[in-house]
């Protein structure tokens, strides 16, 4: 045999070795998928039995400057789908006239203590028709014994540029007596999105992008909940009294099972030889994820003051002349497990570079949280979702109000109250 067949046929071999060890590794890797997803794998693989949420209009509206904006007193009729049936109506009426999320209480010109609070889904999430800005400014008044007012301008989806962008600007135009900015560890490394109600197909769609585009398209952009005009309140409640099926519930599950699989909200079939599963981690982090579709990124950089717009609205907050706090809000496995912030590639960098731009260290409620809580989990909306449950919106009205007090920004007010404790009930 000639050297140069005996190197081809090395070669070869090599070769199929490293196919075969390749195979073995993407058939483990998908083993593994299956056994730690076991109990949710035949549901989450087709789509099936997944909770499907449709608002009859959109949540959100188009807006260039910020990203979007919540429509100023807009009521939305909400449906619930579950295994395959309309299963419950509701009417949400949680926009303000304002175009924030919860109540408005008082009258905010005439109040002794003017607050604006800033933030993520956590001061945007409502639950029994209350946020933790609404059980902030009760909070502090009793501290205080002064007529407070809070203004709530959390904004779900968004990350700490917006939330600076959002804060400059509405500092700028309310003069608040304080200004909370807070953030959870995720927002460090967000980027800005903006969402816009479209229509693609004849079907309404409302789609997330990370370029302002008052029509994106699906290439572009990330579908943000499910949307049906015919979806009102008098069909929900009719199709629900009739056994919650029907032609557009069909049409709805459709819609959204193929929706889900183009987001890989669902897995997707193991099955699959045109995929590989490992290679999706390796290369995006999330064995489901398919470089072609439409992911939202994370932040490149390891320094805000890279980024010009956030020079800008920091620059514009420390020149106002209001006092500002920068509030990092934890999230349960950070209160359970080590208490201390859970970072992802920059987020630690990030965190010391928005310090820096602040001129002031960050009060994470870590630092006041309360460690005799009977069960911590508690403060979770559910086991699966870290918004705060109405008791989680007062440990953290608590804790902000701590840090406040703590840090001499609010008046003396009630010494009775001072450093108070959200209690079990």
């Amino acid at each position: 045999m000639s050297r140069r067949r005996t190197a081809a046929l090395a070669a070869a071999t090599i070769a199929i070795a490293v196919l075969f060890s390749a195979l073995a590794a993407e058939i483990a890797y998908r083993g593994w998928i299956y056994l730690s997803n076991q109990q949710n794998f035949a549901r989450l693989a087709q789509g099936e039995g997944l909770t499907i949420g449709v608002y009859d209009r959109s949540h959100w509206e188009y807006d260039a400057r910020h990203g979007f904006r919540y429509p100023p007193g807009r009521k939305i009729a909400y449906s619930h789908i579950q295994h395959g049936r309309l299963t419950g109506c509701a009417m949400l009426d949680t926009i303000n006239a304002r175009g924030n999320i919860g109540p408005i209480r008082g009258d905010y010109d005439s109040a002794d203590l003017k607050v604006l609070v800033f933030g993520d889904s956590f001061p945007a999430f409502i639950r029994d028709g209350m946020t933790f800005p609404a059980k902030l400014q009760d909070e502090l008044a009793a501290r205080t014994g002064e007529d407070v007012h809070v203004v709530n301008f959390g904004r779900d989806g968004t990350g700490i540029l917006q939330i600076v962008d959002l804060a400059a600007d509405r500092i700028a135009e309310w003069r608040p007596d304080l200004a909370v900015i807070t953030f959870t560890t995720d927002d460090l490394s967000r980027v800005r999105i903006w969402r816009a109600v479209t229509e693609i197909d004849g079907q309404p769609r409302v789609l997330t992008t990370t370029e302002p585009d008052p029509s994106p398209t699906p290439e572009s952009g990330a579908d943000t909940y499910l949307l049906e005009p015919r979806a009102d309140a008098a069909w929900c409640q009719e199709t629900v009294a009739k056994g919650g099926e029907g032609p557009l519930v069909d049409s709805l599950i459709e819609r959204y099972g193929k929706l889900a699989q183009q987001a890989n909200y669902t897995m997707g079939g193991l099955t699959d030889p045109t995929r590989s599963f490992l290679l999706s981690r390796l290369l995006y982090g999330d064995p489901f994820a398919d470089g072609a579709r439409f992911q939202v990124p994370r932040l490149r950089i390891d320094d805000f003051m890279e980024d010009p717009g956030f020079r800008d609205s920091i620059a514009r907050i420390r020149d106002s002349g209001v006092p500002f706090v920068l509030v990092h809000l934890p999230i349960y496995p950070e209160v359970t497990d080590g208490m201390a912030p859970q970072f992802r590639g920059p987020d630690a960098a990030l965190w010391d570079s928005l310090e820096a731009a602040a001129g002031q260290k960050v009060r994470s409620l870590l630092s006041v949280w309360p460690e005799d809580l009977e069960d911590p989990a508690r403060i979770n909306n559910a086991p699966t979702d870290y918004h705060p449950s109405p008791f989680g919106m007062q440990v953290i009205a608590t804790a902000i109000a701590d840090i406040l007090q703590r840090d001499g920004l609010l008046p003396a007010g009630n010494p009775a109250v001072s450093g108070g404790r959200a209690e079990e009930p």
